[in-house]
C-alpha cells in the first residue's frame, strides 16, 4: 500500500490516467477519420481526372467537321459554352481538392501524428522518473542496512556519504517528477483543447470549402443560362422535321391496371414525339406526348415470365419512374428502340 501511495504521489494521478485513456480512444477515432478523408480526397481527384477527359472528348466533338455542318442549330457554339463552363467548374473543383488537403487532411494528420505523440512522450517521462525514484529509494534502503564483510559474518557499517548522495539524487528526481507531472497534465489539457482548435476547425473548414466550391459552380451555371436561352425551343423546332417512323400496339405497365398490371395502348411516333392512345380509332384519348429528344431507352435486367424479352423502358427526365412497355415480339421491341433512339 505504501508503494502504491508513493506511485500515485510521484507517478500518474487517477484523473490524469483516465484523461489519458480517453485521449487514446480519441486518437483511434481521429486516425480512422483521417484515413476516410484521404479516401475522400482520392475520390475527388479521380472525379477531376474524369471531368478533364469528358471535356477533352467534348472538345473533339465540337471541333469536328461533322458538327460544323449542322443545318438548323449551331451545335458547335453551344457545345463550346457547355465545355467552357464545365472546365471552369472543374478548375473550381480542383481548387477545392487542394484546399481540402491543406486545411482538412494535413491538420488531421498532424493531430494524430504529433499532438498525441507529445502526450505519450510526456507520460513516458513521468513513468521513467517514477521508476528512477523507486530504484534510488531501494539503494538508500540497501545502503542503510550495510553490507557483510568478505569472509566475515560481521556487517560493514552504512556509508553516510553514500546515503547522503542517494538522498540528494532522490530529492532531485522528486523535483524533476513534480515538473514532469505538471507538464503531463498540461499536455493532456492541451490535447483535449486541440479537439476544438484542430479537429473541429478541420470539419468547419471542410464545410466552408465545399460551400465555396458549390457557390462558384452555381455562379458559373447561372452565367451559362443566358447563353443557352431558347435552346430547348430550337431543339423542339428541329425535331418537328422528323418523319413519323413508327406506330403500333404496345402494352403499358401500370400498377393500377388489371390483368397483371398491363394495359394495351396504341402508340404513334411522330415529329419527335411519342403519342399514346387508348385505341387506334380513338384519337381523342391521347395522353400527354413524350418529347423523345429528352428521353432515353433501355432494356431492363432479365425478368422472369412470359414476354420478358419484349419489355423495354423509356426514361423521361421530368418523371422519376420510367415508362415500361412490352411489344408483341422481340423483333418488334427492337424496331421501337431503333425508331425512338
Amino acid at each position: 500500500f505504501f508503494r502504491f501511495v508513493l506511485f500515485m504521489t510521484e507517478g500518474i494521478s487517477v484523473d490524469d490516467e483516465l484523461s489519458f485513456g480517453a485521449a487514446l480512444a480519441s486518437k483511434r477515432a481521429v486516425k480512422t477519420l483521417y484515413k476516410s478523408t484521404i479516401k475522400y480526397s482520392e475520390s475527388l481527384k479521380a472525379s477531376n481526372s474524369d471531368a478533364i477527359t469528358f471535356c477533352n472528348n467534348l472538345a473533339d466533338i465540337y471541333n469536328s467537321e461533322w458538327i460544323k455542318q449542322s443545318p438548323h442549330i449551331d451545335i458547335a457554339k453551344y457545345l463550346r459554352y457547355f465545355c467552357a463552363t464545365l472546365q471552369s467548374i472543374n478548375q473550381a473543383h480542383l481548387d477545392m481538392v487542394t484546399a481540402f488537403n491543406k486545411d482538412v487532411c494535413d491538420p488531421l494528420k498532424n493531430f494524430v501524428s504529433y499532438d498525441f505523440l507529445e502526450m505519450q512522450q510526456a507520460k513516458k517521462k513521468v513513468l521513467n522518473t517514477a521508476s528512477e525514484c523507486d530504484s534510488t529509494r531501494a539503494k538508500i534502503d540497501s545502503a542503510m542496512q550495510g553490507r557483510k564483510r568478505i569472509g566475515s559474518s560481521k556487517t560493514k557499517p552504512a556509508d553516510p556519504a553514500q546515503i547522503a548522495q542517494y538522498e540528494r539524487e532522490l530529492e532531485r528526481l522528486k523535483k524533476e517528477q513534480v515538473e514532469n507531472r505538471q507538464n503531463f497534465s498540461l499536455v493532456l489539457a492541451q490535447t483535449h483543447q486541440k479537439k476544438e482548435t484542430k479537429l473541429l476547425k478541420a470539419m468547419f473548414d471542410m464545410v466552408n470549402i465545399q460551400h465555396d466550391y458549390h457557390e462558384k459552380s452555381m455562379f458559373m451555371l447561372d452565367n451559362l443560362k443566358p447563353k443557352i436561352k431558347g435552346l430547348e425551343e430550337q431543339i423542339q423546332e428541329s425535331s418537328k422535321g422528323i418523319i413519323c417512323s413508327k406506330e403500333g400496339h404496345l402494352l403499358v405497365k401500370s400498377s393500377a391496371a388489371m390483368q397483371g398490371g398491363w394495359q394495351k395502348h396504341w402508340f404513334v411516333l411522330k415529329d419527335g414525339y411519342l403519342f399514346s392512345y387508348k385505341s387506334k380509332k380513338d384519337a381523342s384519348s391521347a395522353d400527354q406526348p413524350l418529347n423523345i429528344m429528352f428521353c432515353t431507352t433501355r432494356t431492363p435486367p432479365a425478368v422472369a415470365g412470359k414476354g420478358a424479352d419484349c419489355i423495354f423502358e423509356i426514361m423521361n427526365r421530368d418523371k422519376k419512374k420510367p415508362l415500361v412497355l412490352q411489344a408483341e415480339t422481340e423483333t418488334e421491341k427492337n424496331a421501337w428502340l431503333e425508331a425512338i433512339q
